[in-house]
């Protein structure tokens, strides 16, 4: 979005909501644009903001230093009138004297302004009150010194040597994966809700699998929880575990893989035959440096498909979700089949959807018939993932009817829309959503159910700390604030930064008074204690953020912790 904060205050959106300024200047001035105030509109293009930053009537201003104020994602820019006629034929695009690049510049119509997300981000004050009541940004630059070249966590040295790693890790166990049949799953969220349903349907259908995740691990009939906070681990673990696969006879593995792992190449040596992608929203931009990073991430599991080892006579399956934003962005990328899912459309899509606090209910449509389900797993999202599990069913021939005792016996994935019931009379949740989609997902949907029923929808919530995606934390305030009836913030995995200035981050998105049914208790134990008080019947006490994760990263401490375990003792104290 734009802003001329240089030249006139309190226009546009720029006094409410701060952006960081990126430098713009003319090659050639003299062509006919002079100096002066020109009146624009311009919109976040990035479908993480575009709801919230819509078309917005703004100012530029041209001068000897020409600068206006741009969102730090992809923006869009309309010129709506001139001083003159005519403009310069390019512009130069800088940020903080790191040279983005030439831009053509299409006259009036339109100018797309790219922020160099490599080297800059909002952060740290973003959306943060002054006395003024403006809301600045502090830009922080990806250091460019030869520490960071070295050691900084994404550099050509450290990536190098991290594939070197995966590559002796590869070598030394054999390369396993080539004696498996791989299925990788990748995206934003419900990664580990569909590599654990895959498991089953494999399962149920008499195949022996090995399986890796954020919340848990399986090894034919064993299964156990992740405690290493990875969802997907080191390569020496990784092949390593796809070696005791192969040596206690399983026939298939399916495994997580992140962004993460991908830059990193720690699946390198993993031959895939069918990947799949589940959604791809703003996530882990601290990492990557900008959503087109982390989605250039994402389309590495892809692109690699068809360069491991072929195994057998099956096709190497890429599986994409048809309704998800990034869908041309992969479904260009070449696999020897294609198989698609959407809520109306695709290989698999669904009809006569019913939801419920605790299950739902939908028709299921393949090329091999169709079929009515039943699951307990709530939520549209959920009937996304089902739909990528009933494309793989297909892909490995499995009958729709093993897909169907499946999805009616599976319970949720441990906190994943986990609920907790010890006999009282509201329901408890416990889920892993901590990014603006997934909880955006879970308070829609929860919202709708109280409403329908009248009662009212309590949320514990804690932004994860470590400088993790700074900027989404008054965004889920927002959210929170919109649709929670009740709000709790508190402490999630602190790491290093202080709880306080975390929460207070995202309050910055809650319009309502603390005590107006919101409250600030760092204690999570406390805050879930006090949303319990709270409750009465009928009502959702929602706890975000953390899911079944084992423990809780204090100051460098990892503290035994369980959500489901404290919701548990609490109620036995109170009941």
């Amino acid at each position: 979005m734009i802003f001329t904060s240089t030249v006139i205050s309190g226009m546009g959106i720029g006094h409410k909501i701060g952006f960081p300024t990126v430098n713009v200047k003319a090659l050639n001035l003299g062509v006919g644009m002079e100096f002066g105030v020109y009146a624009v509109e311009a919109r976040a293009v990035d479908s993480e903001y575009a709801q919230l930053l819509p078309w917005t009537p703004a100012l530029m201003h041209y001068g000897p230093k020409p600068t206006f104020d741009v969102e730090k994602i992809y923006c869009e820019i309309h010129f709506l009138s001139y001083p003159i006629e005519g403009a310069p034929e390019e512009l130069e695009i800088a940020t903080k004297g790191f040279i983005r690049g030439i831009h053509k510049f299409d006259g009036p119509e339109s100018l797309v302004a790219q922020m160099n997300r490599d080297k800059v981000f909002a952060q740290e004050n973003f959306f943060q009150k002054t006395g003024k009541g403006e809301l600045p940004v502090q830009l922080k630059k990806k250091s460019t010194s030869l520490r960071s070249l070295i050691l900084g966590s994404n550099s050509p040295i450290l990536l190098t040597y991290h594939k070197l790693k995966a590559m002796i890790a590869a070598y030394y166990y054999g390369f396993p994966a080539r004696k498996l049949r791989v299925i990788g799953v990748t995206g934003t969220n419900g990664k580990t809700t569909v590599v654990n349903l895959i498991t089953n349907v494999l399962v149920a259908s008499g195949k022996k699998v090995g399986m890796t995740s954020t919340v848990n691990f399986r090894l034919g009939d064993e299964t156990w929880m992740n405690a290493t906070k990875m969802s997907t681990q080191s390569p020496f673990f990784i092949q390593k575990f796809l070696k005791r696969m192969v040596d206690t006879g399983c026939t298939h593995a399916v495994l997580e893989v992140t962004s993460h792992a991908l830059v990193q190449s720690r699946t390198w040596g993993v031959d895939f035959d069918t990947v799949l992608l589940t959604n791809v929203t703003g996530d882990h931009i601290e990492y990557h440096g900008g959503f087109e990073e982390y989605r250039e991430a994402k389309t590495l599991l892809f692109k690699n498909l068809l360069t491991g080892s072929r195994k057998s006579h099956t096709k190497r399956i890429s599986i994409l979700n048809a309704d998800d934003a990034s869908f041309p962005f992969f479904d260009v990328i070449s696999s020897e089949e294609k198989m698609t899912y959407g809520l109306k459309d695709g290989t698999c899509f669904a009809s006569n959807i019913t939801l419920g606090a605790e299950g739902t209910d939908f028709t299921l449509h393949t090329p091999a018939g169709e079929i009515d389900l039943h699951m307990n797993l709530p939520g549209v999202p959920n009937v996304y993932n089902a739909l990528s599990v009933a494309c793989v069913a297909l892909s490995e021939k499995i009958s729709l009817d093993v897909v169907k005792d499946v999805f009616a016996q599976t319970e949720p994935v441990p906190g994943r829309y986990e609920l907790v019931q010890e006999g009282q009379p509201f329901h408890v949740v416990v889920d892993y959503a901590h990014n603006i989609d997934a909880i955006h997902g879970v308070l829609t949907m929860y919202s709708e159910i109280t409403k329908s029923i009248g009662s009212k929808l309590i949320v514990v919530f804690g932004a994860t700390g470590g400088g993790r995606d700074k900027a989404k934390r008054p965004i889920i305030g927002k959210l929170l604030d919109q649709y929670a009836n009740v709000i709790i913030l508190t402490s999630d995995d602190p790491y290093e930064e202080d709880e306080w200035e975390i929460i207070t981050m995202v309050a910055e998105g809650i319009t309502r008074d603390e005590g107006d049914k919101y409250w600030k208790i760092p204690s999570r134990r406390e805050a879930i204690r006090t949303a319990l008080f709270v409750a009465e019947k009928g009502d959702i006490v929602l706890i975000a953020g953390k899911g079944a994760e084992p423990v809780q990263m204090i100051y460098g401490q990892r503290r035994v912790w369980d959500d489901r375990e404290v919701v548990r003792n609490i109620l036995h104290e109170t009941l």
